[in-house]
């Protein structure tokens, strides 16, 4: 990134297909773990199951942001990106930089998270990912 200036579509694009590489490779990986409890005892067992949970949050995290990440890279194609896509005003640079798939500005995002935690059903929510 330059200076005194913000990426450029071409620098953003790059980043995310970076990260989508990565998020990939991360993926493959994790799916050839094996895990030895070492025996059938309820420890090993227990010990065993939440790797297993764990291995599984991690994924669903991942894959969630790899479709965020192939979103953006559409909003980059269609000339959407860095537009809210709830208020149509632009997003900040900085929170670009840090989160270059947001969908949303802060006050947007934060207003969706707390209606998420709420239980409102949000009219474009994504559907929840199934993890095998």
């Amino acid at each position: 990134m330059r200076s005194n200036d913000y990426m450029t579509h071409s620098e953003i694009r790059l980043q995310l297909e970076t990260k989508a590489r990565e998020i990939a490779i991360s993926l493959g990986d994790r799916s050839t773990i094996q895990i030895d409890n070492g025996g059938d005892d309820e420890v090993g067992v227990a010990v065993e199951a939440a790797v297993r949970d764990q291995s599984a949050m991690y994924k669903k995290s991942q894959m969630t942001t790899l479709r965020e990440i192939r979103l953006a890279l559409d909003r980059i194609q269609d000339e959407s990106y860095g537009v809210c896509m709830e208020c149509e005003e632009p997003i900040k640079p900085r929170r670009l930089e840090v989160l270059p798939w947001a969908r949303y500005c802060v006050p947007c995002q934060e207003a969706r998270d707390l209606a998420v935690k709420r239980g409102v059903a949000l009219p474009d929510a994504e559907p929840e990912l199934e993890v095998a």
